[in-house]
């Protein structure tokens, strides 16, 4: 996938509309501050569960921003894929972790390209940001990893060393560390 303009306040425009639509959903559970929602949960499952709850969030408000720059965006959240961004189809994966990878389902995974987003919040608004896209058929060493083993399947994604310049980075920055990419969310 060759590399997608996005103009400047790209980021920006999709961190505005996140912020507020975050805000009134929050407040519709009348709650302030996003880290005491959903209390009580083991810290994986909390994790797993406010990513799951602030997802639909994220693709709206990416969508948002698309439409706002009138640019070839369409979100569709098929099976295989969740959007198609210049006839490119897209598998989004969102994560609140602060590890360096995301994860997904071994098999699942149909589509090459794939939109790569972390984020931290503080209280109702992103306080830190990685967007990026990148595609696996140009990567030599990165690729999903993971098994089934009958009750679970799941797989982790990293992005190598090596394959750092196949990322297209809209917010944040990849650090090489000894064979993996840190994340730097900003």
């Amino acid at each position: 996938m060759k590399q997608v303009f996005f103009p400047d306040s790209f980021v920006n425009t999709f961190i505005i509309d996140f912020n507020k639509r975050l805000k009134k959903v929050l407040k519709q559970y009348n709650v302030s501050d996003f880290n005491k929602f959903l209390i009580g949960e083991s810290p994986n499952q909390l994790t797993q569960k406010r990513a799951s709850f602030l997802s639909p969030l994220v693709d709206v408000s990416l969508e948002n921003a698309a439409h706002h720059f009138d640019m070839n965006w369409k979100f569709t959240a098929e099976n295989s894929y969740d959007s198609i961004l210049n006839n490119n189809k897209l598998e989004h994966k969102f994560s609140l972790s602060t590890s360096n990878s995301w994860t997904g389902h071994p098999y699942s995974n149909k589509v090459p390209q794939h939109l790569l987003i972390k984020m931290s919040i503080d209280g109702t608004k992103i306080s830190g940001l990685f967007i990026g896209i990148v595609d696996l058929d140009l990567c030599k060493f990165t690729k999903w990893n993971g098994e089934s083993n009958g009750k679970h399947s799941f797989a982790d994604l990293k992005i190598h060393n090596d394959d750092i310049k196949e990322v297209q980075i809209l917010s944040g920055d990849l650090t090489q560390k000894k064979k993996w990419c840190q994340v730097d969310l900003t």
